[in-house]
């Protein structure tokens, strides 16, 4: 996923997210002083959050601390699973070359 990429809604996975700048007129131009993103969700629930820089507003958005858990189990129980497949190829295999002999 890339880095500017939005997550579906954690509630309700599907509605409408956008982002908009927050601006304030510094007497000669406006000055973006920071992000807020709005999400409504199917049910019409209304979701805001705000930060400082856009990057920082799409981490929050996209930080799924559970997901992010259950992801990094899976990955260890796969790398188990891999290993211990390979190693009853290993052990087969040794075990053919005994009843070869």
């Amino acid at each position: 996923m890339p880095a500017n990429e939005l997550k579906p809604c954690p509630f309700c996975a599907a509605g409408e997210t956008c982002i908009v700048p927050n601006q304030n007129w510094t007497g000669m131009r406006y000055a973006i002083h920071s992000y807020t993103l709005r999400h409504i969700c199917a049910d019409r629930t209304v979701i805001t959050m705000t930060r400082n820089t856009e990057a920082l507003l799409i981490a929050a958005w996209n930080r799924r601390p559970r997901e992010d858990r259950i992801q990094r189990r899976m990955e260890r129980i796969d790398s188990m699973l891999t290993e211990s497949v390979e190693a009853l190829k290993a052990a087969e295999a040794e075990i053919q070359l005994l009843k070869d002999k």
